[in-house]
């Protein structure tokens, strides 16, 4: 499996930033940025797979409803036939320095689910945290076994470190009380990135034993990761 991962994370405070060794230099220009990217052909959806994305629509707009409503499943996105049956098990962040995030279990596609939080304008830190898009590399404790030259902006996966640890332990809990294997992370806009970063993050550490399904909206670019066959057939990504 191969994908360009565009990812992104906040830089404050400097203090909780530990940026990895791995820095490589911006490139000089946009012009000089785009020649990196890589063309691929386009398959128009139907209307029926168009619909199919209507529940990680609704997934990634619940990480932005008010914490006291997202974090009962009470807020109108919740209430959407598609998602109405989530169950929260595990939630947090602050909407600025950490995104907001939740964690559950979906009955109906037996499934566990990691909701991010996209960028909130309001708040300087999350727009800092978009702005820091120095590529850096991934850290080979935190993502073991991860292609050599993976990197990720330096803002995505700081802020990815904030929560990755929560969420993994909350995601364990939710697999083992329901005897599950399948896991879907989502997001938008910088929830998209931080996505991203979960479904990698999540089939490295779980390995094999698992399928990750990482469904985004409007996600940015997350940087390079050359070779993504580390994951192997159980990870997709869409």
């Amino acid at each position: 499996m191969r994908f360009t991962l565009s990812v992104v994370a906040l830089v404050l405070p400097l203090s909780v930033l530990a940026v990895p060794t791995d820095v490589f230099p911006a490139p000089e220009s946009v012009i000089e940025d785009a020649k990196q990217l890589k063309v691929a052909s386009v398959t128009p959806l139907s209307a029926a797979e168009v619909e199919s994305y209507t529940p990680y629509s609704r997934f990634s707009d619940a990480a932005y409803c008010p914490p006291e409503t997202r974090n009962t499943w009470q807020c109108k996105t919740c209430q959407d036939a598609s998602v109405k049956d989530f169950q929260v098990y595990k939630y947090g962040g602050d909407g600025g320095v950490v995104q907001y995030w939740y964690v559950g279990w979906w009955p109906s596609q037996n499934s566990v689910v990691v909701g991010r939080q996209g960028t909130d304008t309001d708040r300087i830190e999350a727009i800092l945290t978009d702005a820091a898009f120095l590529p850096v590399g991934l850290s080979s404790s935190q993502f073991p076994g991860r292609p050599l030259l993976a990197t990720a902006h330096v803002g995505f996966l700081a802020s990815h470190t904030r929560s990755a640890a929560d969420i993994l332990s909350a995601v364990k809990d939710v697999l083992a009380q329901n005897n599950a294997t399948k896991i879907v992370v989502t997001g938008q806009s910088l929830g998209g990135a931080l996505a991203i970063l979960d479904g990698l993050y999540l089939q490295l550490q779980l390995g094999s034993a698992v399928k990750v399904s990482i469904r985004t909206l409007g996600g940015p670019r997350v940087r390079q990761i050359p070779r993504l066959n580390t994951l192997g057939d159980e990870a997709s990504l869409n």
